[in-house]
């Protein structure tokens, strides 16, 4: 069963790929990984939009694969089937009986998903250092798991609840001292990947941290966007319902008739829940908020 949906994912993504809207930021993704592999340092040379490390991630692959589209969506798809992957595998460890049903709604649950995955945007690798995060988690791989947290929130800004609250996970599930040299690390971590930056520019990398909550003063097609009306939630709640509305269907309808997960899961669970409470919060928060912002979170 499982074999046969990834056979119907992995030729949905092709058509996508082959087929797909080309977006203008496919382009700029390429170009600005040219610029951070001649040595300009993004948010300090030049308007990166996604995050600090996102370029150098992705842009090695141009000297592997060239410089095209088509070759950086082939990249988007491996990513995808990556994070496929290891969210089966995050199932099975949790309730084996259930991987099917995963890989179906991973597949059919959100073509919106399924489409925008296959560009590796920085939520693509996001997403990725999430799901590392939670698997390691589950296999009791700490170290591991905080640092995959870190790395996901200095990717993409709006990881960075996800980062907090794994940390808060680790704070009520392991002994003080344990969880110190936690911190330690990830601080130490995070410390070491930005010292490039935060030597040039201080300023700029708070800017690269929270531009999105400034959008609507530095974007021209979100200038004059006066803050959450009634309005704006609505459009969020038909956009949200539109695109996910039927992957949150059949999740709820689990819940009600499966009731809450066994004991040994439930902390989990609970921080799953609180993971996409804060996303949905980050999504709001953005100056026109935006419920497209919640696709790297299906998995």
């Amino acid at each position: 069963m499982t074999s046969i949906v990834l056979v119907i994912n992995l030729f949905l993504r092709l058509v996508f790929i082959l087929y797909g809207y080309i977006a203008t930021e496919e382009g700029t993704l390429l170009y600005n990984q040219q610029l951070a592999y001649s040595g300009q340092l993004p948010f300090i040379d030049y308007d990166a939009w996604s995050s600090l490390f996102h370029d150098y991630l992705l842009g090695w692959l141009q000297f592997v694969l060239g410089t095209s589209i088509l070759s950086q969506r082939l990249v988007g798809l491996t990513l995808a089937l990556i994070v496929f992957w290891l969210t089966l595998k995050l199932t099975r460890q949790l309730n084996s009986a259930s991987t099917p049903l995963t890989a179906l709604l991973l597949t059919l649950g959100s073509p919106f998903y399924l489409y925008l995955s296959t560009i590796p945007y920085s939520e693509q690798f996001m997403t990725l250092f999430i799901i590392l995060a939670l698997f390691w988690l589950v296999r009791r791989q700490h170290l591991a798991a905080f640092l995959a947290a870190v790395a996901a929130g200095l990717v993409r800004p709006q990881a960075l609840p996800v980062t907090f609250l794994i940390w808060l996970y680790l704070f009520f599930t392991q002994s003080r001292r344990h969880w110190a040299r936690l911190t330690l690390a990830g601080t130490a971590f995070a410390l070491v990947l930005m010292s490039p930056f935060l030597f040039t520019s201080p300023t700029h990398v708070f800017w690269a941290l929270f531009w999105p909550l400034r959008a609507n003063q530095i974007l021209i097609y979100q200038q004059g966007f006066q803050g959450i009306n009634l309005s704006a939630l609505v459009n969020f709640a038909l956009e949200a319902a539109r695109d996910y509305g039927l992957l949150m269907a059949i999740i709820i309808a689990g819940f009600l008739t499966r009731g809450w997960p066994n004991k040994i899961h439930r902390r989990f669970h609970l921080l799953i829940l609180a993971i996409l409470l804060s996303q949905s919060v980050v999504a709001l928060i953005h100056q026109p908020p935006y419920a497209s912002y919640l696709y790297p979170f299906v998995p």
